[in-house]
């Protein structure tokens, strides 16, 4: 009788634990997801203020060197983005298109990527608008708002479908994150 009874003891003994241990993790994947997000937010604001006074350079991918010191100085002039955190910004146009997309490839070999789901969700909590998931079959990304931006595919470097980005398009009628 002890040999049923006392794996079910111990097996009630530990679910609660498990339980509590997921809650956390899931905590902490929010909180990450928010910290990623805002990063992005961070280079994408840089990298739009760069791309307003050298348009003529933002046609192409944009390095950290050339935007590093538009970051936002409570950041110590971008060293968050030393590292290369996995992201990566790409002008076209003179800078009227500005993209700057989070690269799965890249963010996943230097931390750990919480869901893609949770990085879009935290960019909806600020209602960011021209952020949103880039769909690589179609070229295009739709924003919490439901806005469609054509993407050059030379914007994403990754092979993930669901690549968090942020978009700028200057010459939009509709809203953008610019």
């Amino acid at each position: 009788m002890w040999i049923i009874v006392l794996p079910m003891f111990i097996l009630l003994a530990i679910t609660p634990m498990l339980l509590l241990s997921e809650d956390l993790i899931t905590e902490s994947q929010q909180q990450s997801a928010a910290q990623i997000a805002r990063m992005v937010q961070i280079q994408h604001r840089a990298v739009v203020d760069y791309c307003g006074e050298n348009p003529s350079r933002c046609n192409g991918d944009i390095g950290y060197a050339s935007f590093g010191s538009y970051l936002d100085r409570v950041n110590r002039d971008g060293e968050l983005f030393k590292t290369s955190a996995g992201m990566i910004s790409y002008g076209s146009m003179n800078g009227n298109v500005i993209v700057t997309a989070l690269s799965n490839e890249k963010a996943i070999a230097q931390m750990r990527l919480p869901p893609v789901g949770m990085i879009q969700h935290a960019w909806a909590e600020q209602d960011v608008v021209g952020a949103g998931l880039y769909n690589k079959t179609a070229e295009n990304m739709i924003d919490i708002n439901g806005h469609i931006f054509n993407i050059d595919p030379a914007a994403s470097d990754n092979q993930d479908h669901n690549a968090p980005m942020i978009v700028c398009m200057k010459q939009s009628q509709s809203p953008t994150a610019c």
